[in-house]
């Protein structure tokens, strides 16, 4: 079967840690300002819990380059991805030239701090045409430690499985928006869960500079490793993604790709074709699901 996300790990005692991660998008490391566009729609949060969000109590949005003014802010649910963020609306457009700073609170006691970014605005952009191309790397056969936790001590499952890497090469007009566009990866028409069992351990900054993911076919392992993807033989490939607050999905092209094993070592068969990237309303995709005939390049 196939499954997608996860990171080589050592097979040794489970160490999760206690929470899942939670931040703010746009992601301002360092807590130094990130530049976005002023008709910026929504900032996302991702909490680490669900109790007690919908309050907004201890959000504060404030515009803090001169004196501290806090800005009115709507705080709903967010759509069209899964693990959908919270979007922090304000209430009217943020002005062009000034620093806004964004603070949430913990959702979980044992992370160290609460999240928050800080922004300055540039002057408006339109979105994005596209979300980029996908490229699938060489078919992989090796040792693996996946999903799910074993049972025995362990964080994951020794396996050997078959696999390649699926990466995102942003298009060059996101460039304004890369901070804070939710990207995740499609399988075959679905959603991978990038904060769920799948994916081991998950580096947020990392994974926004380019979006990467693993896609493997388990050859040996246990019953439960298998049951973990899905089934073998050509998949399609594709990221999606939006802005918070926007209803425009951005698509990247659609790769497709066998996983298969008995290829052992490096299989790289690779056949290009072409497919067309696109940014179109929610409302179109299940539309866009009947339509056959969809170009796609196959790996």
């Amino acid at each position: 079967m196939i499954a997608v996300g996860g990171v080589r790990g050592e097979a040794g005692a489970c160490s999760r840690p206690p929470c899942a991660s939670e931040y703010l998008l746009p992601l301002s490391p360092s807590r130094a300002a990130v530049t976005v566009p002023a008709n910026l729609p929504a900032f996302a949060w991702f909490p680490a819990a669900e109790e007690g969000v919908g309050s907004a109590t201890g959000l504060r949005l404030q515009r803090v380059d001169g004196a501290a003014e806090d800005v009115p802010f709507a705080l709903e649910r967010g759509a069209g991805v899964p693990s959908a963020p919270w979007l922090v609306r304000p209430l009217a457009p943020l002005a062009a030239g000034a620093t806004y700073e964004l603070r949430a609170p913990r959702t979980c006691m044992y992370n160290p701090d609460d999240p928050s970014t800080r922004v300055t605005t540039a002057a408006a952009a339109a979105l994005p045409a596209s979300l980029g191309r996908v490229t699938v790397g060489d078919l992989v056969e090796a040792e693996a430690d996946r999903p799910p936790n074993s049972g025995n001590g362990s964080c994951a499952t020794q396996v050997t499985d078959a696999h390649r890497e699926v990466a995102l090469t942003w298009d060059a007009t996101t460039a304004p928006w890369r901070s804070v566009i939710v990207v995740q990866l499609y399988v075959d028409g679905e959603p991978r869960d990038l904060r769920g069992t799948e994916r081991l351990y998950f580096s947020v900054e990392g994974y926004r500079t380019q979006p990467r993911d693993q896609a493997y076919t388990v050859c040996r392992g246990s019953t439960e490793a298998v049951a973990v993807g899905l089934s073998p033989g050509v998949h399609r490939f594709e990221y999606r993604g939006r802005v918070p607050g926007s209803d425009a999905v951005l698509r990247s092209d659609v790769v497709e790709a066998e996983l298969r094993c008995g290829a052992g070592g490096v299989d790289c068969t690779a056949r290009p074709g072409a497919a067309k990237p696109a940014a179109l309303p929610m409302a179109g995709l299940a539309l866009l699901a009947l339509v056959a005939g969809r170009r796609r390049r196959r790996v």
